[in-house]
């Protein structure tokens, strides 16, 4: 129940409705917290059932819950029916939830950090004009991280992306009244 309460507070307020919702929503629902009982103790957090949930509405995309997910065709606003909804489903899917819970494992870095390595490197290659800029991981982002220069970004309005096309498209908003560096075409071309 804590793990739910601190996800939905600290990981999907201002991010996702649905998420919000549902985190607060599940530490209420006993059924669903034994579920994560099937996975291995390391693995028993919140974002390893939702991240289930929404594997399994990849094949269920006219289940009703699946109308809340936009990633599943869904446009539905998220309202007192999104809990039922997923209880619904999860009961549905009991023995296929369950398995995936035991055998799969979240990894929890995203790309959505690839902001901060962007626009890191952008401010460190105005300091040293004409030299190359080099990003070596040791971590467990599996490489993600390493692409950072071949994803499009959009910050406060501004566009930013490699020469030609990115099928990625990375969005953030913009808090406090500091100033976006390193956005400019010029300097997306850093060395990877």
């Amino acid at each position: 129940r804590t793990l739910f309460r601190l996800f939905a507070t600290t990981q999907c307020e201002g991010r996702s409705a649905l998420y919000t919702r549902l985190g607060h929503g599940l530490v209420e629902e006993e059924s669903l917290l034994r579920m994560l009982l099937a996975a291995p103790p390391a693995q028993r957090r919140p974002s390893l059932l939702l991240a289930s949930v929404n594997h399994l509405l990849g094949e269920c995309r006219d289940d009703p819950l699946a109308a809340y997910y936009p990633i599943h065709g869904g446009d539905r606003p998220v309202d007192d029916q999104a809990l039922p909804a997923f209880h619904a489903f999860c009961t549905t899917r009991d023995a296929e939830l369950r398995d995936l819970l035991a055998t799969r494992n979240t990894q929890t870095n995203e790309i959505r950090r690839c902001f901060a390595l962007r626009l890191g490197l952008a401010r460190i290659a105005e300091r040293r004009p004409g030299r190359p800029v080099a990003l070596l991981e040791i971590g467990a982002s599996a490489g993600l991280n390493l692409a950072f220069d071949a994803h499009a970004y959009r910050v406060a309005g501004q566009v930013a992306g490699p020469e030609g096309d990115s099928p990625v498209m990375l969005s953030t908003v913009l808090r406090g009244d500091g100033p976006v560096d390193g956005l400019d075409r010029k300097s997306t071309r850093l060395n990877s």
